[in-house]
């Protein structure tokens, strides 16, 4: 997970990720397209709309994995970056649970919050790197 980790794992983790993301946006296009199709309803739309929340599941389970045989020190850097980014995550929704509640200040979907801590996953690790 830190870009340069051409072991085994590395590698299961990089084909692993690039399965479940891939599976994810077929499942985001694929539900878009049904509901702007208008000719799927109901239960459909309801196993549509599980596919990427599904591929999110399988790609944490890659993630867990890639952790559970990671040495040592990735483990630690790669847990410690996680923990950041998904309190990171909280504190945002948090904030903007609370202007949503009290300012009438739209948020984002709920859906957003996975993006959201990826993309902070990615902040953390670069700043990171150039950082030590």
């Amino acid at each position: 997970m830190n870009g340069r980790d051409a072991t085994a794992n590395g590698r299961s983790y990089a084909r692993g990720t690039m399965l479940t993301m891939g599976l994810y946006v077929l499942g985001i296009l694929a539900a878009s397209l049904a509901v702007r199709s208008g000719n799927v309803h109901d239960g459909a739309l309801i196993a549509l709309a599980l596919v990427p929340g599904i591929a999110i599941l399988g790609q944490i389970g890659v993630t867990l994995n890639y952790l559970h045989k990671a040495d040592e020190f990735l483990k630690a850097m790669t847990a410690r970056r996680l923990i950041i980014a998904s309190m990171g995550t909280l504190a945002i929704f948090t904030v903007w649970g609370f202007l949503e509640t009290f300012a009438g200040v739209e948020g984002p979907a709920a859906w957003a919050a996975y993006c959201i801590m990826w993309g902070l996953f990615g902040v953390i690790s670069c700043v990171e790197r150039f950082t030590q």
